[in-house]
């Protein structure tokens, strides 16, 4: 089997390894804090601190790939800085080397998804016979069957959660050493060019925004939810399982989201997405019932899967090859730095002063907005839009 042949298996289980480890990092992580004495408003501080180290790594690591002549180079370092940060954590007992380790860890392992999707778009473009969505599914595949048996491999030590990482990180790199070189724009194209790329396209911009306000709700939910869901009765191996529903809910959505898109357009489908989002949040936020919670989950895919879909697309297919890493990881950036920094540090405070269910309501009452939003906004502009 000749290499181009190969990459689509190759990429399909670098999603899943990383995704794996990224599991249980997003589910367990506030239980890690919270079991090493930090209160749900130092969470936030923590959340807050480590999201503007991961804005400038980003950024810096975006740009770097762009320029580079083999953009495989940048993710191989990436991934070998994240592996030494997790083990830091892995052994860290001091608070202030926690939050160290937490923001190192951040600024190495964040960028691999956005310039993962850089690479994976430019050879999928090279062969239409693959599409992103499917490549893309090992990455819900690794998520959601690390979330059914995390529960069972934590045993309620959230320290395990970052050996865990350590080795899906092991495993990622080996992986990617046999993924097809990707050239960068090294030379070619002036930083000028690429801030025109970005902040010249209105249209990128506006679905940026977009994407900021559906994020507030998974950051809230992903760094909070966990710690109210104790509350309610449920424990570690029931957030294993609600997160498994979670992950396995983006699976048929993968299947089908190409020719959703191409039949109703994107800025219906991104409307739709942010429409369900609201639904998920409002319902969570009606029900105290733990197993409930886990079966309202089944939402989650026609959420997240839909919306990086098409962003992921729009970028591989409206901003110029030289600034496309850059615009990957911008598109994550700014909801991280906003969502995270920002509403992570509000919710910490919300969470103590109004309770853990305003989180939600809060969450429902912007991606409902955002859904308004887009419906209006696009309804001129899909052929602009188009992927």
């Amino acid at each position: 089997m000749q290499q181009k042949e190969k990459f689509p298996i190759l990429l399909f289980s670098v999603y899943a390894v990383y995704f794996a480890g990224q599991a249980v990092q997003n589910a367990y992580q506030s239980l890690f804090l919270t079991q090493n004495g930090f209160s749900p408003s130092q969470i936030g501080t923590v959340t807050a601190v480590t999201t503007i180290v991961i804005l400038l790594a980003q950024t810096l690591f975006g740009y770097i790939s762009d320029q580079s002549e083999i953009k495989n180079r940048m993710i191989c370092l990436l991934y070998i800085g994240a592996f030494a940060a997790a083990l830091l954590l892995f052994t860290a007992r001091d608070a202030g080397l926690i939050l160290a380790g937490l923001a190192l860890f951040g600024g190495f392992f964040s960028p691999l998804v956005p310039l993962t999707d850089d690479v994976s778009t430019s050879l999928v473009g090279q062969n239409r016979k693959y599409d992103y969505g499917t490549v893309r599914m090992g990455g819900t595949i690794g998520y959601a069957v690390m979330m059914l048996v995390s529960g069972y491999l934590l045993n309620d030590n959230y320290r395990v959660i970052f050996l865990i990482l350590a080795v899906s990180l092991f495993i990622g790199f080996f992986l990617f050493l046999s993924v097809p070189k990707v050239s960068g724009q090294k030379k070619k194209k002036k930083q000028g060019n690429m801030r025109g790329a970005i902040f010249g396209n209105r249209i990128f911009l506006f679905l940026i925004f977009f994407n900021l306000l559906l994020s507030v709700g998974e950051t809230l939910y992903s760094s909070y939810y966990p710690i109210y869901y104790l509350t309610i009765g449920g424990n570690s191996r029931m957030i294993g399982v609600m997160q498994f529903v979670c992950a396995i809910s983006e699976v048929p959505c993968l299947f089908v989201i190409g020719r959703i898109v191409r039949k109703i357009g994107t800025g219906k489908t991104l409307a739709a997405s942010a429409a369900v989002a609201c639904l998920r949040w409002l319902l969570l936020y009606l029900t105290a019932n733990p197993v409930a919670s886990i079966w309202i989950g089944l939402l989650h895919g026609l959420t997240f899967a839909s919306t990086n879909y098409c962003l992921v697309n729009y970028i591989s297919r409206h901003v110029e090859e030289g600034a496309q890493a850059s615009s990957q990881v911008f598109k994550s950036t700014v909801s991280m730095i906003f969502s995270r920094a920002i509403f992570g540090y509000i919710g910490g405070v919300l969470y103590e002063a109004c309770g853990p269910r305003s989180l939600l309501l809060l969450s429902s009452a912007v991606v409902g907005a955002a859904a308004v939003i887009m419906l209006f906004w696009s309804k001129n502009r899909e052929r602009s839009l188009q992927i």
